[in-house]
């Protein structure tokens, strides 16, 4: 790929990000989504790890 497409291609991913967060707050965050994935269960977590 010739620098000028991969920094055309940077450009084009760095403003789709910048749009996709636009009004996100990190304080207060909203799932909009499903999750891609399940939580990780309470047994697979040790115990150093697990604050409850």
């Amino acid at each position: 790929m010739s620098k000028s497409l991969a920094l055309e291609e940077l450009g084009l991913r760095r403003r789709m990000l910048f749009r996709l967060l636009r009004g996100f707050s990190f304080d207060a965050p909203v799932a909009r989504n499903e999750a891609i994935s399940e939580t990780v269960p309470n047994w697979m977590i040790t115990p150093e790890f697990n604050p409850r």
